[in-house]
C-alpha cells in the first residue's frame, strides 16, 4: 500500500533528518556492522518502505521508497550516476557533493563544487556554451552582497532545464552550483 503525498513526504523528510545521527553513528567506525548499525537507525526514524543504504567510506548515502530514490554524496568527487551528457561542465569543475532523485519516473540532480579562477569568467564560458549547444537562455542576472559577486542563469533545452550559479568571494572561494529538472516545455 503506498502512502498519502504528505505522509511519503513526511517519510522521506524523517529519513533525511536521520542521515546525520546515522552517518555519525557511522564516522565513529569504519567496519561493516557500523555502516549496518547507521542504516538500521535511518531506517527506524523514516518508518516502513524506506530502504536506506549508507557507504561510511565513500560519503554515499541512498534512500528508496515505493515512489522513488534519492542518493547523496559528500566529498565523491563526480558527478551523481545519470547525469545529463549534454549540460556543459567546466573541466577543473571540482565536485564536493552530489544528488540524483528520481520521482515517479522524473529525474533530478544537483551538483556543487568549486573551480580555479575568476568565478565570473567560468560563469560567462558556461553560458555561451549553454547557447552555443542550442539551449534557451530563460534568465541571466549578477549580484553583488558586500564582498560576494554571485552569478545565476537559466537554461532549457526542451528535456531539461537547468539552474546554475557561481559565488566569486574576495576570500577567492569560487563556487558554481548546477540544479537540474525535467523540462515543462518538452
Amino acid at each position: 500500500m503506498s502512502l498519502p503525498v504528505p505522509h511519503r513526504l513526511r517519510a522521506l523528510a524523517l529519513g533525511a533528518l536521520s542521515i546525520p545521527l546515522a552517518l555519525g553513528a557511522a564516522a565513529c567506525s569504519s567496519d561493516k556492522a557500523a555502516d549496518r548499525i547507521a542504516e538500521k537507525i535511518a531506517e527506524s526514524a523514516s518508518g516502513e518502505g524506506v530502504d536506506v543504504s549508507i557507504d561510511s567510506e565513500s560519503g554515499e548515502f541512498s534512500f528508496e521508497t515505493d515512489d522513488g530514490s534519492t542518493s547523496f554524496s559528500l566529498g565523491g568527487g563526480k558527478l551523481p550516476e545519470g547525469w545529463p551528457e549534454e549540460i556543459p561542465v567546466p573541466d577543473d569543475f571540482e565536485v564536493k557533493s552530489a544528488l540524483a532523485t528520481e520521482t515517479d519516473g522524473d529525474a533530478g540532480f544537483n551538483a556543487a563544487g568549486t573551480v580555479p579562477g575568476d568565478a565570473g569568467k567560468v560563469f560567462e564560458e558556461l553560458a555561451a556554451r549553454f547557447v552555443a549547444d542550442g539551449w534557451t537562455e530563460q534568465h541571466k542576472s549578477t549580484g553583488n552582497y558586500g564582498d560576494t559577486t554571485t552569478f545565476s542563469a537559466s537554461y532549457d533545452n526542451g528535456t531539461w532545464q537547468v539552474m546554475i550559479g557561481t559565488t566569486q568571494s574576495a576570500d577567492g572561494e569560487d563556487l558554481i552550483s548546477y540544479t537540474v529538472f525535467p523540462s515543462s516545455n518538452g
